[in-house]
């Protein structure tokens, strides 16, 4: 529609073209939640929804990966034959004064058992 036509539309049905354009915003809004229904009825996807679910599979992942890092540290931390690495390098060398991971693999378990507060993953 030319903006001649769609002006003098306007100036025979409103009386204001703030009236006219408050009615194509208020019809353009109506329009988007109709396709919206749309979308939900038929069984459409649309990209955003599409690009939630991947993001949702990729938290699953990296919270499986999360834990299983976490259940083989401590596993390895409890071992036996580790500790007595540790003795017997303490032996040689005196203690270790380097780098180590502790706060971040509690950080890690926290977020694991957190729950529904938005403080964590569940487990």
């Amino acid at each position: 529609m030319s903006d001649h036509v769609e002006i003098v539309i306007a100036n025979a049905i409103y009386e204001t073209v703030e009236e006219y354009n408050a009615e194509i915003s208020r019809l353009k809004a109506e329009r988007d939640e109709l396709k919206k229904q749309v979308i939900l009825q038929m069984g459409w996807k649309t990209k955003a929804q599409d690009d939630l679910e991947d993001a949702l599979d990729r938290i699953a992942q990296l919270e499986d990966a999360l834990r299983n890092l976490v259940n083989k540290l401590n596993l390895v931390r409890e071992d036996k034959y580790y500790k007595a690495m540790w003795a017997l390098a303490w032996s040689h060398n005196g203690p270790y004064t380097g780098p180590t991971y502790e706060q971040e693999l509690e950080r890690a378990t926290e977020a694991l058992k957190g729950g529904n507060d938005g403080t964590g993953v569940k487990p």
